[in-house]
């Protein structure tokens, strides 16, 4: 019985990340101008930097989802989020 339960949870996890990501990639097709925001990007295989206009101090807005996807790089980024090259 407690297998079955953490496997269902770590399923409802794995649905929730899912449904993050997606929504912040709306988020991001809503709102093209952040695209111009410094920021990391991955594209599937490597960190990539993009933008030219340094982010606000208080660093509210994101330009890329959790997970690395930003509209610039076309890539299709599945799964959860990796880690940032600044993380290293």
């Amino acid at each position: 019985m407690r297998h079955l339960a953490l496997r269902l949870l770590r399923r409802l996890k794995d649905a929730h990340v899912a449904q993050t990501e997606l929504w912040e990639r709306t988020m991001l097709r809503q709102e093209p101008w952040r695209e111009e925001l410094l920021h990391w990007s991955f594209d599937g295989a490597t960190w990539q930097l993009h933008g030219s206009v340094l982010p606000a101090s208080g660093g509210s807005r994101r330009s890329v989802t959790r997970g690395g996807w930003c509209p610039r790089s076309g890539a299709r980024v599945p799964g959860p989020p990796r880690p940032s090259p600044l993380d290293t």
